[in-house]
């Protein structure tokens, strides 16, 4: 059975300016997410937020116990498959996950230090503390601190082998990361981007790459965010979704080949005040979701693999109901594949699997939800009933 560990970012992975900021400095005493004394400032034990509890990357898949344990499965950095879900040794007390494009895991634990979990060792990503969300790209990563600083590493064309702060940020509650881009949600509801904008994933307007975050104009009252490979989605306070971006296969709605402005997701459920509207976004590769209040799941996009869960491998400009799926509290989108978390702690996953990303003890993919196997493919997966269950 291939084994998982963890690894140093610093010893794999070069900072990228165009993606992580336009900051080369490591950020004055008062802005570095460390306690004034070099120790950890003590953080308190939070519920685990479901949408933190599950995470999908270019082929693997990661999922977080409620007892604050991580289980990987599919391809890993070193081109092993794993078919089925193996615990992470020596990695306990997690509050979130991230996956990216190098086929490994980030972690972020309750006493606020970040891991990376890789083939390769295990070692916390040096330099940060004290952080409170995590966030990984195609070859970068981000952390945000509690005192609402982005700090971000990856691999790109200027470097640097430890975090390093992007400037022009305050006051961020929320992050998300793309193929070298990313995007911040501050506590004012503005969206800010920076990075590669090809395909027009900054939102500004143009094709124009930026170093430096800027807001995206006409998006205010923003509730969360979901950075895809090329395209952005934003759940608003009155529960309609946004999006801009590579649109090559409908996956912020309608025909259009790209948006460089925000416009409106169409054909999401209408919100009924205490009853249901969004709950959550989720992007991946050439794919969109949403996890609704009432545990419905919707996809959109891309279907080549049959990762709309519609039991087709027809693209779909504009948002389905995958109806085998019910109780849902958390959706991840991976390259081919998307996986949900029901509020029991079951996990269902469609799509490609042609490295055990769904965790089906198999090969064979599937254009319908399937079940995720057990540890070592024997039973059924479970992650524990959700905090909000």
């Amino acid at each position: 059975m291939a084994k998982w560990y963890e690894v140093t970012a610093g010893t794999t992975a070069l900072l990228a300016l165009s993606a992580c900021g336009g900051s080369m400095n490591s950020g004055s005493a008062d802005s570095a997410p460390r306690h004034a004394q070099g120790a950890p400032a003590p953080v308190a034990r939070e519920a685990l937020a479901d949408e933190n509890r599950l995470a999908a990357g270019q082929e693997n898949t990661a999922g977080l116990g409620a007892d604050g344990k991580v289980y990987v499965w599919g391809r890993n950095d070193a081109g092993q498959a794993v078919l089925a879900p193996v615990l992470v040794s020596g990695l306990s007390d997690v509050k979130s996950i991230k996956t990216g494009g190098s086929l490994t895991t980030l972690a972020l634990k309750q006493d606020g230090t970040v891991w990376l979990v890789s083939s390769r060792g295990m070692q916390p990503v040096t330099g940060l503390s004290n952080v409170k969300a995590i966030a990984a790209g195609q070859a970068h990563m981000l952390a945000l601190a509690a005192n609402g600083s982005v700090w971000g590493w990856g691999k790109g064309g200027a470097s640097s082998a430890t975090p390093a702060i992007v400037n022009g940020l305050s006051n961020v509650k929320s992050i998300a990361a793309g193929q070298d881009y990313s995007v911040a949600l501050a506590a004012d509801g503005k969206v800010w981007t920076w990075g590669v904008n090809l395909f027009g994933q900054l939102g500004n307007g143009s094709a124009g790459r930026s170093a430096a975050p800027a807001a995206v104009a006409g998006i205010t009252n923003a509730t969360s965010i979901a950075a895809g490979m090329a395209h952005v989605l934003v759940l608003k306070q009155d529960g309609t979704v946004w999006g801009w971006g590579n649109n090559s296969y409908g996956q912020l709605g309608g025909t259009a080949p790209a948006h460089y402005a925000p416009v409106p997701v169409k054909g999401l459920p209408v919100p009924v005040a205490g009853m249901s509207g969004v709950r959550s976004v989720s992007a991946g590769a050439y794919n969109s979701g949403i996890v609704n209040y009432n545990g419905s799941v919707w996809t959109w996009g891309n279907n080549t693999f049959g990762q709309l869960g519609d039991g087709t491998t027809l693209v779909s400009f504009a948002p389905k109901k995958v109806n085998a799926v019910s109780d849902a509290v958390a959706m991840a989108i991976g390259a081919g594949h998307i996986a949900v978390l029901r509020g029991d702690g079951a996990v269902y996953a469609f799509g490609r699997n042609t490295a055990g990303q769904l965790g089906t003890n198999t090969t064979v993919g599937s254009n319908l939800p399937v079940q995720t196997v057990g540890v070592g493919g024997i039973g059924n997966l479970t992650l524990g009933k959700s905090a909000n269950r």
